[in-house]
């Protein structure tokens, strides 16, 4: 399961907590409804974020990026869990480096 560091809302008062989420964005699915939704949240995400046309997933990694999270029963064991409601971009604070875009070609699994 995926899992990323998240700093809370200031209306939260938790100071820093893992969200761990099922959702994964299947783009090769035979069913081209599944694939709709997944371009349509992979277009949110690459909004966010800032990179509208990605040639590739890396350059979408380490970005920080607002996520909406809701924490809602599941409907088969009343268990909680993550429910990801949109994404937004994330404000730099003042003198904070920005992420320097990737030059290298060599995909990361062969770095």
């Amino acid at each position: 399961m995926p899992t990323s560091p998240v700093t809370p809302s200031p209306r939260c008062s938790l100071t820093r907590r893992d969200v761990f989420t099922r959702e994964r964005l299947h783009l090769n699915h035979p069913d081209p409804e599944v694939v709709k939704y997944a371009r349509a949240e992979l277009a949110d995400i690459c909004k966010a974020v800032g990179v509208l046309k990605p040639a590739d997933s890396v350059q979408l990694h380490n970005l920080p990026l607002v996520v909406t999270v809701k924490v809602a029963p599941r409907k088969d064991n009343g268990e909680l869990q993550n429910r990801i409601r949109g994404y937004a971009r994330k404000e730099a604070a003042a003198g904070q480096p920005q992420q320097a875009p990737a030059t290298s070609t060599t995909p990361p699994w062969r770095r």
